[in-house]
């Protein structure tokens, strides 16, 4: 969300955001506190499939949910704003619009 601050409200100057998925691996930091960590990767269903069995697993339980660095995630609320300032999905007001 760090980067998508930067990319909306900051005329996309982007620092310390670059991340690999490899780094930090919060599903091996998990298992190394005594929890259980998994790992979702993008596209594949993965989280759905392991969200049961992190919640039957009986412990504190990780589910890492990797997505693309450019995905953005609504709504939001800009730097400094308030909550009633909050930013939804662009186009989502013209579909309710059409619905109702």
């Amino acid at each position: 969300m760090v980067r998508q601050w930067q990319d909306m409200f900051f005329e996309e100057r982007f620092s310390q955001i670059e991340l690999t998925h490899h780094l930090p691996d919060y599903a091996a930091l998990a298992e190394a506190y005594g929890g259980r960590g998994f790992v979702g990767r993008p596209g594949r269903g993965s989280s759905r499939r392991h969200s049961p069995e992190a919640i039957a697993c009986g412990r504190t339980a990780v589910v890492d949910c990797r997505v693309d660095a450019h995905e953005h995630c609504f709504p939001i609320i800009p730097a400094g704003a308030a909550a009633l300032d909050l930013v939804e999905y662009p186009g989502e007001q013209e579909s309710e619009s059409v619905s109702t």
